[in-house]
């Protein structure tokens, strides 16, 4: 599909997506500052949480179920031991499961 489709199918802003692809392209870099939220996919409560680097101003990942704790391991389970220890700092909002 096209940045343009998927988009439209999940009901993101084309650059949201065009940050997701190019992040599949350059795999998972070094971080030391990140942001946590949940964007809605569509009406009916349905989220995901998109990880970004803020440093480098782009989204570092973007999955999960719904914006539960569970889901957000799943992010720290992806980047592994060795680059989670090297998170200096956290940007988040007070959603329960990002405590």
């Amino acid at each position: 599909m096209s940045i343009r489709d998927v988009a439209k199918e999940v009901h993101l802003d084309w650059h949201t997506v065009k940050g997701l692809e190019q992040l599949r392209r350059t795999g998972i870099p070094a971080h030391k500052v990140i942001g946590i939220d949940e964007i809605a996919l569509k009406k009916g409560h349905t989220y995901q949480i998109v990880v970004s680097d803020l440093e480098r101003r782009r989204p570092i990942w973007f999955g999960g179920q719904d914006r539960s704790e569970e889901s957000l391991d799943a992010f720290y389970g992806w980047v592994g031991p060795k680059k989670r220890a090297g998170v200096r700092l956290t940007v988040m909002d007070m959603g329960k499961a990002f405590e």
